[in-house]
């Protein structure tokens, strides 16, 4: 059989007219003769003995690929008539099968390889409902999830002719695309489903981190509104000026930490400031009130053993703050409490009597909540956790050297006082993040709580080179 003519498998793409579900490719058989083209197979009008050879040789394909048995045959040729999803598998699999059994195939002009991803669009009016300097994760916003396949955004219409493919091989605007139909599906479902014109950024930031987030990567993210103009004009923390009235040399770790809290404030989001004990936590929070010097006070609650460290902190740091402690049984209440608060710039209380006294103490209106050690509140269903989410403020502060204990609800926790339900309910929370990480040792749910938890987060370690020195 030396010189006997080659059998080569030539694939073709169907026409343009054919709707991409049901379109079949036609695997043409043809015949090579050495030095020669590749040459259709005409039942009629072929000599006998090439049919007989091209017969046996598309035999010995078959065999070689099995796939290509149960495809639909035209009846005036041997070619065959591929649906997509066995073209896809041709040209992934049978291909390289082929080829090692000494069948030549064709394939026609490469189509775009291409992997879908999504696109968030955040819209909001010129300027916020509250105000341009203090947003904050209540805010009102739209946003709109587009799905795009390679440069191509699809419109409502070819997501749902895509969802419906069944295979991973898809025409779009002309162009035969190769992409993942399950990928495809489940991210036309998606944008479908959690697009919102009603929502606060908080419910933005919770379609990370709830049970079902985006299935396939975001790849671009563009605002409009005063939600664009607060990006570009607060991308990263600036230097702030250490205040005169503060009566302390910051270490450069700490000013970094300063700048980092009126960052965080002037954006109105919730803050967790966690550097290990003995780092500062105390004097950075300090500089902060200096800094911004607030017409409205700052509730800070704390363990009755540190009350009064924070009150000689004080009065040493920052010597014309005014401070007020609330505690013991001759404290005040009512207008006599909201009269004296009025005139103080600084409440400490304990988490005893946060619980105690939250009726009272959620009437007042309060620039900031700092939990001082709010490890305090890692078990979120105790009545000071739930009385520490109850207080309203502006601005929503946690100090914690260990913000992980021992499980990671208790960040959890946390983060749910300084972001309320920023990383979702705990059962939730659990199934997404908790059991994967403590369990299963799952590094990528761990990065993925690393980057959504990090910006809200400010931890340095003794340990740190740059804190050493």
């Amino acid at each position: 059989t030396a010189d006997e003519p080659e059998l080569v498998l030539r694939l073709l793409e169907p026409d343009d007219d054919v709707d991409a579900i049901e379109a079949l490719w036609r695997l043409e058989v043809c015949l090579r003769p050495e030095g020669e083209a590749p040459q259709p197979v005409p039942m009629k009008t072929i000599d006998p003995n090439l049919m007989r050879i091209a017969v046996r040789k598309l035999g010995e394909a078959l065999n070689a690929y099995p796939r290509l048995r149960d495809v639909p045959t035209d009846p005036h040729s041997l070619d065959l008539l591929l649906p997509t999803p066995v073209v896809t598998d041709l040209v992934a699999h049978g291909a390289h099968v082929l080829r090692n059994n000494g069948i030549g195939l064709l394939l026609p002009r490469a189509w775009t390889v291409a992997t879908p991803s999504l696109r968030l669009r955040v819209s909001t009016p010129a300027t916020p409902g509250a105000t341009q300097s203090a947003v904050g994760m209540n805010e009102l916003v739209s946003y709109n999830w587009e799905l795009a396949v390679g440069d191509t955004v699809l419109t409502q219409d070819e997501m749902l002719r895509l969802a419906k493919a069944k295979g991973d091989l898809v025409r779009l605007r002309g162009r035969w695309i190769q992409a993942d139909h399950t990928a495809l599906a489940n991210a036309a479902r998606y944008v479908a489903l959690h697009s919102a014109d009603d929502a606060t950024l908080g419910d933005l930031l919770g379609t990370f981190t709830d049970a079902h987030p985006p299935p396939i990567p975001v790849d671009e993210v563009t605002t409009t509104g005063w939600i664009d103009t607060l990006l570009k004009e607060n991308s990263a923390p600036a230097e702030v000026a250490v205040p005169e009235r503060l009566d302390a040399d910051l270490r450069p770790y700490q000013r970094r930490g300063l700048d980092w809290l009126a960052y965080m404030s002037r954006l109105g989001l919730g803050a967790v400031l966690a550097d290990d004990m003995g780092l500062g936590k105390t004097v950075q929070v300090l500089a902060l009130l200096a800094y911004e010097s607030a017409a409205k006070p700052t509730l800070l609650i704390a363990p009755m053993s540190v009350v009064g460290n924070w009150q000689r902190e004080a009065a040493k740091f920052v010597p014309d703050l005014r401070v007020l402690v609330h505690h013991g049984a001759g404290r005040l209440t009512g207008e006599a409490l909201r009269a004296a608060v009025a005139s103080t710039d600084l409440v400490v209380t304990t988490y005893a009597l946060l619980a105690r006294d939250v009726d009272q103490l959620s009437e007042i209106a309060w620039e900031r909540v700092v939990l001082d050690e709010a490890q305090h509140i890692k078990n979120a269903n105790t009545a000071q956790s739930r009385a520490a989410r109850t207080i309203p403020a502006r601005h929503r502060l946690a100090l914690t050297g260990t913000p992980v204990e021992n499980r990671l609800e208790e960040l959890r926790s946390i983060l749910d006082f300084a972001n309320r339900n920023m990383l979702g309910k705990p059962a939730t929370f659990r199934a997404r993040f908790a059991v994967p990480i403590e369990r299963d040792h799952d590094k990528a749910a761990a990065a993925r709580l690393r980057t959504v938890t990090g910006p809200f987060v400010l931890r340095r370690v003794k340990t740190d080179p740059n804190v050493i020195a």
